[in-house]
């Protein structure tokens, strides 16, 4: 669960540097502002729910599983 977060947080500090070089004026790839508009275009539809807290069954299951490996 950690390493997805740490994944997410790359991927959104990534996005965040291409926002700000396409506010000042500098060339980014296609594929940064498409990773730019899909970001902010997620985060409003659904920012909500990850402010939302998990569930308790569903933590129970990934402790479980932590257990076990």
């Amino acid at each position: 669960m950690n390493d997805s977060f740490d994944e997410s947080m790359k991927d959104h500090k990534s996005a965040l540097a291409s926002q700000n070089r396409i506010r000042r004026g500098q060339k980014a790839s296609p594929d940064a502002a498409f990773d730019v508009w899909l970001d902010h275009g997620l985060r409003e539809m659904f920012g909500d729910v990850e402010k939302e807290p998990i569930p308790a069954d569903l933590l129970a299951l990934i402790n479980k599983d932590r257990e076990k490996g």
